[in-house]
């Protein structure tokens, strides 16, 4: 007799239904799956509650010595009938290249949706078959995978889908709360969005200043750090529809710029500020009216100047490069754009100028090509405060002179302006 006898459930004898020995009701009766015969429910308080055959002739082993194959058609159906009672699941995924972070996904009521075994359907130009599959409107909701002694391949079924060991599936129905921990090996989307963006520095580096390399590669690494991939959009499952369109739960997973930002710019900043990390010039986004301008800057500029949190007739003031005008572009042609800009167009001008853009797919082209009406005097401007005041300055553009142990700023007539009550 096996030292583990996993919960295996039974057959309602009156509704045909399958059934668990934590939910049996010992007024029913019960059959086995295997042989037919009638079964005794035990619910005591020390050992797990489980189903037995009656003491007699009966040579059936499946509740005490079952083989893999009942094993695991018993976890697929146990599986289906905690989804379809409602019973509270939460599913964890831990995160295959760092400690601190998972995957908890809880699993809402499901209404109006079917769930079934078995269920074959195309993927990938090949016929494929899930152990359970959760349908609504006929489309795959979510489909999770009984792993007993083989495997499902990683690429081989549409997100979102789990896998679970099938004891473990057996073994939970015994606690309230059941949690289940996929056996996939993923990364979390912080070590998925790193390794996206090492891969794009890579692609930079090699065909940035020809812009020759497979065009295709870069967009899906640019959709990839920016969580438009398609293992991103549908991770949620609280959606009333499918996640393959956006919603407002989901959302959260596709970084997108926002037209109308204003002065509510940290979403937009964070997504730049993403990109500024791997970008040897710093990329400034404001959102106006409806449209996006990039403003491409020396990144010493961007230590010294506060372009963010300024209205929109304010970035005048400040050095840039090169402003870029976007008007019914989405956020991933216009980060491609900018990369083009940085690592192919302003390589050949090595001094301040503003350069504006009407951006082509194919072929950006310069419109218009002048020096900036800015003042970028290297001159020092040595400012005056108080111990208590170092930080304010800093915060305002200041900079620290390790050899005369002063903050100043650099001589233009807005730093006049802004720094005045410091300039002696």
């Amino acid at each position: 007799m096996s030292s583990h006898i996993p919960n295996l459930g039974a057959i309602n004898q009156n509704t045909y239904q399958y059934c668990c020995a934590k939910l049996a009701n010992k007024k029913e009766k019960y059959i086995c799956p295997e042989c037919n015969k009638y079964l005794i429910i035990k619910k005591g308080t020390k050992r797990i509650h489980h189903f037995a055959h009656y003491k007699d002739n009966n040579q059936c082993t499946y509740y005490n010595n079952p083989t893999e194959t009942q094993i695991h058609k018993d976890a697929k159906l146990t599986l289906k009938l905690i989804l379809e009672t409602g019973m509270k699941l939460k599913i964890i995924r831990k995160c295959s290249s760092c400690i601190s972070n998972i995957y908890e996904w809880d699993v809402p009521s499901l209404k109006n949706y079917n769930i079934e075994t078995e269920y074959r359907f195309d993927y990938n130009n090949s016929l494929k078959i899930a152990d359970l599959a959760v349908l609504y409107k006929n489309n795959i909701y979510a489909i999770f995978e009984i792993y007993n002694s083989h495997k499902t391949i990683n690429d081989a079924r549409p997100e979102p889908w789990f896998e679970f060991d099938a004891k473990n599936v057996l073994d939970c129905i015994n606690i309230e709360k059941i949690e289940l921990e996929c056996i996939r090996k993923e990364e979390c989307d912080d070590c998925l969005r790193k390794r996206y963006i090492k891969e794009l520095q890579t692609w930079l580096k090699m065909y940035g200043e020809e812009w020759n390399g497979d065009q295709n590669v870069l967009e899906n690494l640019v959709r990839k750090v920016l969580g438009q991939t398609e293992f991103n959009k549908q991770r949620c499952i609280g959606c009333e529809e499918t996640c393959r369109s956006s919603c407002s739960k989901c959302d959260q997973h596709h970084m997108r710029f926002n037209f109308d930002a204003q002065q509510d710019f940290q979403n937009n900043k964070d997504i730049i500020d993403i990109f500024n990390s791997i970008l040897p010039k710093y990329v400034v986004i404001n959102s106006h009216k409806g449209t996006i301008e990039a403003y491409i800057i020396n990144k010493e500029d961007e230590k010294q100047y506060n372009y963010y949190n300024e209205y929109y007739d304010n970035y005048k003031k400040y050095p840039y490069k090169c402003r870029i005008h976007f008007y019914g572009n989405g956020t991933v042609y216009i980060i491609i754009s900018i990369l083009k800009v940085i690592c192919h167009h302003l390589l050949s001008y090595n001094k301040m100028t503003k350069i504006e853009l009407n951006y082509d797919s194919e072929n950006p082209k310069i419109l218009n090509y002048k020096s900036t009406s800015a003042s970028f005097s290297k001159e020092k401007i040595y400012l005056q405060i108080l111990f208590s005041e170092k930080d304010i300055v800093k915060r305002l553009g200041a900079r620290w002179d390790v050899d005369n142990k002063k903050w100043y700023v650099s001589d233009t007539a807005f730093n006049r302006e802004k720094f005045l009550k410091w300039i002696k």
